[in-house]
């Protein structure tokens, strides 16, 4: 599960941002993944109900996270790199 929880919150734009959320109100990494893993289990547990696949275009929500999630991550990777650059 801490695998699949940390993997999705670096690549699936909703569980990253509900990572960086929760990092943001002062949960600590290990909560924060417990929650998205928690999402991750009741998305699972609907699509084994109801037999239909993981699409993630299918929630309206996700063109906005999609372009904050992929905004603030690249204000950190260009952070990232200037203190690499000055370090």
């Amino acid at each position: 599960m801490y695998h699949w929880a940390r993997v999705a919150a670096q690549r699936d734009p909703i569980a990253g941002a509900q990572y960086d959320a929760l990092r943001e109100r002062g949960h600590t990494h290990g909560r924060a993944l417990r929650s998205v893993a928690d999402r991750l289990l009741r998305v699972l547990m609907a699509m084994l109900k109801s037999g239909t696949l993981y699409e993630i275009e299918r929630h309206p929500e996700v063109a906005a996270a999609l372009r904050e999630w992929s905004d603030a991550s690249r204000a950190r990777a260009s952070s990232a790199s200037m203190i690499a650059e000055v370090g």
